[in-house]
């Protein structure tokens, strides 16, 4: 990875650095595989479109075009790859890659550019970068809320209150979340699978002759002790019985 470092002034004079990064073109690289695979698409294709013209003599050729050259602009390598005729046989069509062309669009293979007004006293462009790669983090959290994971929405309440409080809870459990990502990290496992592990524990009512109740928990499988090991959690082999019922959202969903 190459970084370099360059001052740049907009129209109102506001100064700003500029973070160039580039990506090593390397045999077998991310950008590199994905030019050679968006290429094996339009080969596909050209090869169906041809096995199709040669099986219907009343197939126009000029469709055949279209949808191949729709096609390799959809990939946006119209740069470098074009469609022909041949001149052996008029309705067999053939693409060529520009390859000079090709070598000159490699040398940018890769490259993009970070903007920032941060001096370089605050913060160096290793740091810099890093944190423009931490908004994957932050794009995974907003996900994480929206989905079935915390339902954040769709939000019932009407209120301005009701709806902040709604968000703070799915916030809290959202921290849950993470410290369990990072006690369970060495797993294996994510917490989605963690938590559906847990969710087997039961526990069973013993009632006495006397009328005296208590709950007691059997023993948990091996998963659910290494789960509950890793996050500091030992349960214990007896409970009070508290006869009270929570009722759950997906519970009141069930019974509305």
């Amino acid at each position: 990875m190459y970084i370099a470092r360059a001052l740049w002034t907009n129209k109102v004079g506001k100064t700003y650095e500029s973070i160039w990064l580039r990506e090593s073109y390397w045999v077998n690289g991310k950008v590199k595989t994905r030019n050679l695979l968006k290429l094996a698409n339009v080969m596909k294709l050209l090869e169906q479109q041809n096995t199709y013209l040669a099986e219907h003599p009343r197939a126009q050729v000029k469709t055949a075009l279209s949808l191949i050259w729709a096609k390799i602009e959809q990939l946006k390598i119209e740069q470098w790859l074009s469609i022909s005729v041949t001149q052996e046989n008029a309705r067999r069509l053939q693409i060529t890659v520009d390859e000079e062309k090709l070598s000159e669009i490699k040398r940018l293979d890769g490259c993009y550019v970070l903007k920032t007004d941060v001096s370089k006293d605050l913060s160096d462009k290793e740091e810099i970068h890093g944190r423009y790669k931490d908004l994957s983090l932050v794009e995974r959290a907003f996900r994480t809320c929206k989905t079935v994971s915390l339902e954040l929405r769709p939000i019932h309440v009407r209120l301005s209150t009701s709806t902040r409080g709604h968000v703070f809870v799915v916030m809290l459990a959202y921290m849950v979340i993470q410290e369990l990502n990072r006690l369970w990290k060495e797993m294996d496992v994510t917490v989605g699978e963690g938590l559906s592990h847990l969710a087997t524990l039961v526990e069973t009512q013993v009632i006495l002759p006397d009328g005296v109740s208590f709950s007691r928990i059997p023993e948990p499988t091996e998963q659910n002790k290494a789960l509950l090991k890793a996050a500091g959690i030992k349960l214990p082999s007896c409970l009070e019985h508290n006869k009270t019922i929570i009722r759950t959202y997906k519970h009141k969903k069930k019974t509305s």
